[in-house]
């Protein structure tokens, strides 16, 4: 994904896809969690936001690295979740903060 500055706001787009791969209209909203450097917790979570006037199955994560154990240096990471169909993927993701 990238970097991100300290107590600042991690912000990136996700493509929600069925099985073939084909960009697709989730069964519900998208959710995201952050896992602590050493995988042992998740810092935090949450829902993703559509795109307004964007293409089918465009969402965004927008997560504050405020709080919450986020430590300049080190490298998170994360996975965004959700279902087409009643199947269910996710996506993982991983950033450095700065």
């Amino acid at each position: 994904m990238g970097f991100v500055t300290k107590n600042s706001t991690l912000r990136a787009p996700f493509v929600t896809r069925n099985g073939s791969g084909v960009p697709s209209a989730p069964d519900a909203t998208p959710t995201y969690e952050i896992y602590s450097g050493d995988y042992s917790g998740v810092l935090a979570s949450g829902n993703l936001a559509a795109v307004s006037g964007a293409a089918t199955g465009v969402y965004s994560i927008a997560a504050a690295t405020t709080d919450g154990g986020y430590a300049a240096g080190s490298t998170y990471g994360g996975v965004v979740k959700w279902a087409v169909s009643s199947t269910n993927y996710s996506q993982a993701f991983t950033f450095s903060v700065v």
